[in-house]
């Protein structure tokens, strides 16, 4: 049983490109192709290997479609071309293993996306109302009597018994069930 590495880089003299295909041959067929693009730039000729594009072919055809990939590309100044480069065992296993971690990292930013909305929503759904409601009071005192005011429990003012009826009046009608 033989196994075989290669990884098919576009390459660009002038401009420079960043699309590669790592390709893992056993026995004379492609088993394995994985897109490593690293997607640094976005010319015409970059782009369009996929994973998973050569399995099944034969080492020759695998070969003929790298060979005749900008067949249909013209330009009188841009002059891609597919670069072949052999890789042994470790090279494959590396790319392999940060195909994975990427996954992984993708996988954990759409799972904590949805695990921050959930915690939203039952943060909304446990909220304190009145707590909430009494820090709106006491934002509203200090707006009324200057930025570097006091908490109102912290100052005496003569104001003090009419912001406590109010709040009292808050507290009696947000605890009935009135949230809002």
């Amino acid at each position: 049983m033989t196994i075989e590495y290669k990884e098919y880089c576009v390459g660009e003299a002038d401009f420079g490109a960043s699309t590669s295909l790592a390709v893992k041959i056993e026995n004379g067929k492609v088993t394995e192709s994985l897109d490593t693009s690293s997607y640094e730039t976005n010319w015409v000729w970059d782009g369009g290997f996929k994973d998973d594009m050569l399995n099944g072919k034969t080492k020759e055809e695998a070969q003929e479609i790298m060979d005749h990939w900008f067949d249909d590309f013209e330009d009188d100044y841009r002059h891609p071309y597919i670069q072949e480069n052999i890789l042994d065992a470790r090279d494959w296993t590396r790319i392999k293993a940060q195909r994975l971690r990427e996954e992984k990292i993708r996988e954990n930013i759409k799972n904590g996306v949805h695990k921050s909305n959930e915690r939203y929503k039952a943060q909304q759904e446990h909220k304190d109302v009145l707590a909430e409601k009494e820090e709106l009071l006491d934002s509203a005192f200090r707006n009324r009597n200057g930025r570097k005011a006091r908490k109102p429990s912290r100052v005496r003012d003569p104001y003090e018994k009419e912001k406590n009826k109010l709040r009292l009046e808050a507290y009696k009608k947000f605890a009935k069930g009135n949230p809002r």
